[in-house]
């Protein structure tokens, strides 16, 4: 997907045991399944170009 420079958008990932759900701005881009994520860490970043990232929060439910 394509997203313009110089807007801010909203990112959201859901993982539930294998089911990753991966959503911008509020509608759903990814619905996916992956067992081999069972455990690691988070990192936010950018290829070819440049970002600013704020309020990275990560909760468990």
């Amino acid at each position: 997907m394509t997203l313009s420079t110089g807007t801010q958008h909203l990112f959201k990932l859901e993982l539930n045991g294998s089911a990753i759900k991966a959503y911008v701005d509020g509608t759903l881009k990814i619905n996916a399944t992956d067992a081999s994520l069972a455990s690691g860490k988070i990192g936010v970043y950018t290829h070819f170009a440049q970002a600013y990232f704020d309020d990275v929060v990560v909760k468990q439910v």
